[in-house]
């Protein structure tokens, strides 16, 4: 059964890739309503219901668009996996919004979308990065030990974002870090929408 799981898992993160791969050549083309760019890239049905949710990432006053589909997030969640989501960068001018070509994570853009946990998530000025971005926690849980976590930074970085790892550390001791952007009174409350097509 676990193996069943794994593969199906694997065989998600596949088609993910391939839907964001061929939405490449469309990112970065501006489109005044995100919700419906999305809907028209995934070929999404009247019935399908979004989550979305808004942060300004950048710090310019226009806040981004975050998006996914309900259930695939339900089945990140439940598979103890960090949501992936589709961003839309809004223009400084406002109106318009173009989606990201993917993610900078030290080689190259590739068409990856951000995976991060409306949870525990930080939006705001990073210290150690001196530039405005989001904060967020992964880990990964071990069939015995403690497992590991990692706190990325995103920042818009252009037509792409830039992934930086902050930390890496054992989930079962204290963090600075963590402290200093993900704890209760420090992270940034995220509203989840749902919206139809």
């Amino acid at each position: 059964m676990q193996s069943i799981n794994k593969w199906s898992k694997t065989i998600r993160k596949i088609l993910l890739l391939v839907g964001a791969v061929g939405s490449c050549a469309i990112a970065w083309a501006d489109t005044s309503d995100p919700v419906s760019d999305y809907k028209n890239a995934k070929g999404l049905s009247a019935t399908d219901v979004l989550y979305k949710w808004t942060a300004d990432v950048n710090g310019d006053g226009q806040p981004e668009v975050f998006l996914d589909l309900k259930e695939a997030y339900q089945e990140d969640k439940n598979d103890r996996q960090v949501p992936s989501w589709r961003v839309y960068v809004a223009a400084t001018n406002g109106g318009n919004y173009s989606q990201i070509a993917g993610i900078d994570d030290g080689d190259g853009v590739s068409p990856f979308l951000p995976q991060i946990d409306p949870e525990r998530v930080f939006v705001g000025q990073v210290t150690q990065l001196k530039k405005p971005g989001i904060v967020t926690l992964q880990s990964d849980m071990a069939r015995s030990g403690a497992g590991l976590s990692r706190i990325y930074a995103y920042t818009v970085e252009g037509d792409h974002l830039k992934q930086t790892l902050l930390e890496q550390y054992n989930p079962n001791q204290s963090n600075a870090i963590y402290d200093q952007y993900l704890s209760d009174n420090h992270r940034t409350q995220v509203q989840l929408q749902e919206v139809i097509p």
